[in-house]
Protein backbone atom coordinates (compact mmCIF):
# COMPACT_ATOMS: atom_id res chain seq x y z
CA UNK A 1 0.00 0.00 0.00
CA UNK A 2 1.12 3.49 -0.77
CA UNK A 3 1.68 6.13 1.39
CA UNK A 4 1.30 9.14 -0.60
CA UNK A 5 -1.84 11.09 0.06
CA UNK A 6 -4.22 11.07 -2.85
CA UNK A 7 -6.22 14.41 -1.80
CA UNK A 8 -5.29 16.48 1.37
CA UNK A 9 -8.70 17.20 3.60
CA UNK A 10 -8.68 20.66 4.65
CA UNK A 11 -11.47 21.68 7.02
CA UNK A 12 -13.47 19.21 5.80
CA UNK A 13 -12.80 19.87 1.60
CA UNK A 14 -10.82 17.59 0.28
CA UNK A 15 -8.23 19.38 -2.38
CA UNK A 16 -5.64 17.51 -4.84
CA UNK A 17 -2.16 18.56 -3.54
CA UNK A 18 -0.90 20.00 -6.52
CA UNK A 19 -3.72 22.29 -5.51
CA UNK A 20 -2.53 22.99 -2.00
CA UNK A 21 0.98 22.91 -3.47
CA UNK A 22 -0.07 25.76 -5.38
CA UNK A 23 -1.26 27.96 -3.14
CA UNK A 24 1.41 27.41 -0.82
CA UNK A 25 3.54 28.30 -3.72
CA UNK A 26 1.63 31.36 -4.16
CA UNK A 27 1.94 32.70 -0.98
CA UNK A 28 5.70 32.07 -0.80
CA UNK A 29 6.01 34.14 -3.96
CA UNK A 30 4.02 36.76 -2.60
CA UNK A 31 6.24 37.10 0.59
CA UNK A 32 9.17 37.17 -0.95
CA UNK A 33 8.20 39.59 -3.72
CA UNK A 34 6.79 41.68 -0.69
CA UNK A 35 10.34 41.30 0.79
CA UNK A 36 11.93 42.59 -2.39
CA UNK A 37 9.78 45.63 -2.84
CA UNK A 38 9.95 46.77 0.52
CA UNK A 39 13.47 46.47 -0.04
CA UNK A 40 13.33 48.24 -2.95
CA UNK A 41 15.11 45.72 -5.06
CA UNK A 42 12.71 45.11 -7.44
CA UNK A 43 13.73 48.36 -9.40
CA UNK A 44 17.07 46.09 -10.52
CA UNK A 45 14.35 43.61 -12.01
CA UNK A 46 13.46 43.90 -15.97
CA UNK A 47 10.49 42.19 -15.65
CA UNK A 48 9.32 42.07 -11.62
CA UNK A 49 5.93 39.62 -13.14
CA UNK A 50 8.37 37.54 -14.53
CA UNK A 51 10.13 37.13 -11.55
CA UNK A 52 6.70 36.25 -9.69
CA UNK A 53 5.77 33.71 -11.81
CA UNK A 54 9.08 32.08 -11.46
CA UNK A 55 8.98 32.18 -7.94
CA UNK A 56 5.66 30.90 -7.46
CA UNK A 57 6.54 27.79 -10.21
CA UNK A 58 10.15 27.36 -7.96
CA UNK A 59 8.12 27.28 -4.90
CA UNK A 60 4.95 25.14 -5.94
CA UNK A 61 7.67 22.28 -7.44
CA UNK A 62 9.74 22.33 -3.71
CA UNK A 63 6.43 22.34 -2.13
CA UNK A 64 5.15 19.66 -4.43
CA UNK A 65 7.83 17.32 -4.43
CA UNK A 66 7.16 17.86 -0.52
CA UNK A 67 3.44 16.91 -0.29
CA UNK A 68 4.19 14.04 -2.82
CA UNK A 69 7.40 12.61 -2.80
CA UNK A 70 7.24 10.29 -5.76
Amino acid sequence: MSSVPHEIAFLGIFCPPLLTATVIGMFLAWAVNFVLTRLQLSHYLASPQLVYLALTILFTNLVGSRITPF
